[in-house]
């Protein structure tokens, strides 16, 4: 019986030089260390806002890790973590948020 496994590995990178514009819809783990502006969504995804990242979006996934700036509406299906020296502005909805 072949057992299921959630691949915990960066699927995509947005480097700290890169800016985006509009709608981040993905699967898996996104990392982003640039600029963000819009919304990040996902049913069952992560993503990890870099120490350097400035997000200013909506964000909809399954679990966010934030160690940079967010502004916006952030809600996650599982948890939202937060680590020094992250910064969030805005409205935060999850079951667990540490």
């Amino acid at each position: 019986m072949k057992k299921d496994s959630k691949i915990d590995a960066v699927s995509t990178f947005l480097g700290h030089d890169a800016a985006f514009d509009g709608v981040i819809n993905f699967k898996g783990t996104v990392r982003l260390d640039g600029r963000v502006k819009g919304s990040v969504i996902s049913d069952e995804g992560t993503v990890i806002v870099g120490d350097k990242a400035m997000v200013e979006a909506d964000i909809q996934v399954d679990t966010v890790i934030i160690k940079g700036s967010v502004n916006g509406k952030v809600q996650a299906k599982n948890r939202i973590e937060a680590h020094p020296p992250g910064r969030i502005h805005g409205e935060l909805q999850a079951p667990n948020i540490s």
